[in-house]
């Protein structure tokens, strides 16, 4: 098996939105770049910032998309602001592209299930905490 990573290589911006935006079309382009060389079978994603390009791709790639998280945003921000439901949208939107789903504790799967009406098949508890 081969192992692409993508880094986060983007320099500061003016706010988070603009941050996501341009990793969206960076990763959108390491992407392309990759499935044109390399025989791909899945794309994982690490936390919220890199998801949001399953918007417009999730039906498109046709490999397995998987996403990894440690929370959602009613966890990191309970707010009602434009930009905490602003990234509420982009998350509903993007985890409902993905295939699996891999939350780091039960309690986050069930959030992730009741807040983003994911189905339980595509949810699964995986533990990210380091072992020493």
């Amino acid at each position: 098996a081969t192992v692409i990573r993508i880094p986060n290589h983007i320099p500061n911006n003016i706010s988070i939105f603009s941050t996501v935006m341009n990793l969206k079309v960076a990763y959108q382009s390491a992407i392309a770049a990759i499935i044109n060389q390399e025989r791909i079978d899945l794309i994982h994603f690490f936390e919220w910032q890199t998801i949001p390009l399953l918007i417009p791709w999730g039906d498109i790639l046709k490999v397995q998309k998987v996403y990894s998280t440690t929370s959602i945003q009613r966890t990191r921000n309970l707010s009602k602001s434009p930009l905490a439901s602003g990234i509420e949208k982009l998350e509903e939107l993007s985890l409902n592209k993905s295939d699996l789903i891999l939350a780091s504790s039960e309690k986050l799967s069930k959030l992730i299930n009741e807040n983003y009406d994911v189905k339980a098949e595509n949810l699964e508890v995986l533990s990210f905490e380091d072992e020493i």
